[in-house]
């Protein structure tokens, strides 16, 4: 039976608004032979609000499909998300749930990894970064 893996990971712990995330799905073929027709599956991007998001860039639909993975060789796939107002003000984190499907001799096997970037404030004062420290002339 085919072992493939699926590792997702995105380049940084934290982010506030206006940054970008970059999100990587890395495939790897572990097993002795050639897979063919490997699926990767965005499932979802989603804010501690549980919003569905939108990645900002991501590989056309005729890269989502692997046609050929060979023995040992890995693909990754980069998508971008730039960090909104919105998503830092629920705080918490952004999660990217990806997935890869792929037939064996058995049926269908499936593989699912999740990124998780947690948001930090954008401005003096949020209950993110802790208070606001403030000079006293009064003492």
């Amino acid at each position: 039976m085919p072992a493939l893996s699926l590792l997702h990971f995105a380049d940084k712990y934290s982010a506030r608004a206006g940054e970008t995330v970059s999100f990587t799905a890395l495939i790897h073929n572990a097993s002795q032979g050639p897979v063919a027709a490997v699926e990767l599956i965005s499932r979802s991007l989603t804010n501690a609000n549980v919003e569905q998001l939108a990645f900002d860039s991501q590989p056309g639909p005729e890269r989502m499909t692997i046609p050929y993975l060979g023995s040992g060789e890995s693909v990754s796939l980069d998508f971008g998300y730039i960090v909104r107002q919105s998503d830092v003000l629920h705080g918490g984190e952004i999660v990217s749930a990806m997935e890869i499907r792929f037939a064996t001799d058995c049926g269908w096997a499936w593989d699912t990894c999740e990124a998780v970037v947690n948001m930090r404030g954008s401005h003096r004062g949020s209950w993110l970064q802790g208070p606001e420290q403030t000079a006293s002339s009064d003492l």
